[in-house]
């Protein structure tokens, strides 16, 4: 990975867990004797993400919004698609996004979703 990347991504950081997360990913990485670098990488990356998503989308801010629906087993469940459109749009209604913004979220969060499903493989 290029300096000018890890400089922008290290830069949206917070400090602490986050900063401290990417830094190991990027140390795993560079271990050339390691025959799991690139797993391990992987992983720390998606939970980095993980991470960051709730941050950004915490349950109860996800679950007060009006667009949201439990597309889950479990009892106020949120996904990570839902985590990643509050990211996006807050409490904002898709509607508003449309016609207002014209806008179609759908496209960016099933970009980013296989992005990190990808590091799940």
């Amino acid at each position: 990975m290029n300096e000018k990347t890890i400089k922008s991504i290290s830069s949206k950081l917070h400090d602490g867990f986050e900063s401290k997360l990417f830094e190991t990913s990027l140390k795993e990485l560079e271990d050339i004797n390691s025959p799991i670098r690139i797993n391990t990488f992987s992983l720390s990356l998606r939970e980095l993400i993980r991470h960051i998503l709730a941050r950004l989308a915490p349950d109860e801010k996800v679950l007060r919004s009006k667009w949201y629906e439990n597309l889950t087993d479990k009892e106020h469940g949120v996904t990570r698609q839902q985590r990643m459109l509050y990211a996006i749009k807050g409490g904002l209604l898709d509607e508003f996004i449309i016609n207002e913004l014209n806008l179609d979220l759908n496209k960016v969060t099933k970009k980013l979703k296989k992005v990190i499903d990808n590091l799940s493989t």
